[in-house]
């Protein structure tokens, strides 16, 4: 693939967060209320995952508008928070004001961590991460590098063979191996809020289990643990059911299809 036209995805993806954060901050989905009212937008994988956050220093990659950055901070971590929409960012560092917390907030894509010259004990990301990037092996580089002697890196995300299935969104399908070519998807609405008026186009890779543990292995990461989940903390997709554990799976699919898996590593 060429760089240019990877760098026209990235563009066009930006544009696409940069129309959906107004959107999300407003949403129930996000319930920002909640947060201002000293609740957190942290879920209880990520939280048992991270463990105690008290004065680590953590990267939290693709933070979005922040929520869950100053939700790790108020939990007593020293947090930087990166994203790459410049309206996300901004709202970030107004929420952060608003709150009076010290969550810090930088503009960046992650193919450009090498801007931050600092190190961490904790590098983590959540919940849409790995789709957005063609090459994993870049991206599991920058993570290795940002992480000092003994951090380690957590992520909680989609499971690969969701996006195979797209059995939540439409009838389309695409590998669960990687291609060249990304997929692309026009939304109507947001997952935040599927009435919104607001139209954007995306342009996703898809990566397999074997290629994402892979990628972080070849650049100097211990895998820890590896978990897979049938069910989504959050109704971020239509055609889910609540359980009474108050976790979401699919309807008529329960506890059939892996919805999430998470990663927990170490540097070596």
């Amino acid at each position: 693939m060429k760089s240019e036209s990877v760098n026209d995805y990235f563009k066009i993806n930006k544009n696409a967060w940069d129309k959906k954060t107004p959107v999300h901050v407003a949403s129930s989905l996000y319930n920002v209320d909640e947060i201002k009212k000293g609740g957190t937008s942290l879920n209880r994988i990520e939280i048992d995952g991270l463990g105690d956050v008290k004065d680590k220093r953590i990267l939290h990659l693709q933070c979005h508008f922040g929520l869950d950055s100053i939700s790790l901070t108020k939990m007593g971590a020293e947090v930087l928070g990166v994203d790459f929409s410049p309206k996300a960012i901004e709202q970030a560092r107004k929420f952060a004001k608003e709150l009076n917390v010290s969550t810090r907030f930088f503009e960046a894509n992650i193919y450009d961590l090498d801007r931050i010259v600092e190190e961490f004990d904790i590098v983590f990301c959540s919940y849409g991460c790995i789709c957005w990037f063609p090459d994993l092996n870049k991206w599991a580089k920058g993570i290795s590098k940002m992480m000092a002697n003994n951090a380690f890196f957590y992520i909680v995300d989609f499971h690969p063979l969701l996006h195979t299935l797209d059995c939540l969104l439409s009838d389309t399908r695409r590998s669960y191996f990687y291609s060249d070519e990304p997929f692309k998807r026009e939304w109507h609405g947001t997952y935040a809020d599927y009435n919104s008026d607001i139209e954007t186009i995306e342009y996703n890779w898809n990566h397999s289990i074997a290629e994402i543990i892979r990628s972080l292995k070849n650049n100097g990461l211990k895998i820890n643990d590896f978990q897979e989940y049938p069910y989504l903390p959050k109704e971020w997709f239509p055609n889910l059911v609540k359980g009474k554990d108050g976790l979401y799976r699919v309807k008529d699919f329960e506890d059939i299809y892996p919805l999430l898996f998470s990663i927990k590593a170490t540097k070596i």
